[in-house]
């Protein structure tokens, strides 16, 4: 299935999380990463906090949308992520924002319902 990510850091080393965090995407099995778009620096939401970088990839992958999602959350823990507040900085933020089929529940939503805000995406959409 054709995926395109968000891709987000605010602390540390934003680039080399992103890297990190790419990386291990990419080594994961059945997960291809094709295409990642240019970074770009955004500003945060929600409290006072660093600027993000942030951009998009383009994964192929056999994983459903839930089972990426959780392997997702797992790369972002490696990598120091903490889940404690929303809203807040965050070493790495790894978001499913499109997939060939849509769905919506408490955990996903695909698209992603900010997927028309997060402009750093449309690139490797095309």
């Amino acid at each position: 299935m054709d995926y395109v990510l968000g891709l987000g850091s605010n602390l540390g080393s934003r680039a080399g999380n992103l890297a990190a965090g790419l990386e291990l995407l990419d080594a994961t099995p059945d997960c291809k990463v094709t295409q990642i778009s240019p970074f770009y620096e955004s500003e945060p939401v929600g409290p006072p906090q660093p600027r993000y970088l942030n951009g998009a990839a383009r994964l192929e992958s056999m994983r459903a949308p839930r089972a990426l999602l959780a392997r997702l959350h797992t790369i972002e823990a490696l990598l120091g992520r903490t889940r404690e507040q929303r809203w807040t900085a965050r070493t790495l933020d790894l978001d499913v924002l499109w997939a060939p089929i849509a769905m919506h529940d408490d955990s996903l939503a695909i698209p992603h319902a900010q997927l028309s805000e997060r402009w750093f995406a449309l690139r490797p959409m095309r």
